[in-house]
């Protein structure tokens, strides 16, 4: 008795994943990724000046 009750429930759910399966078929694909790029599209910054080579003000040289 559970058989005949079940067999149409899973008949419909059959029926209905095959729907959906047909309609993704049908659907137009999604437009492909723009390219990646690897160059970066503005100039890195230029690296910071160094440090000056004198001593600082408030410290005499030699200690």
């Amino acid at each position: 008795m559970r058989i005949a009750r079940l067999l149409p429930v899973f008949g419909l759910l059959a029926l209905g994943l095959a729907a959906c399966k047909d309609e993704k078929k049908d659907a137009p694909p999604p437009p492909p990724p723009p390219p990646a790029t690897t160059a970066p599209t503005q100039p890195s910054a230029p690296p910071p000046a160094p440090a000056p080579a004198t001593p600082p003000a408030n410290k005499p040289a030699g200690q």
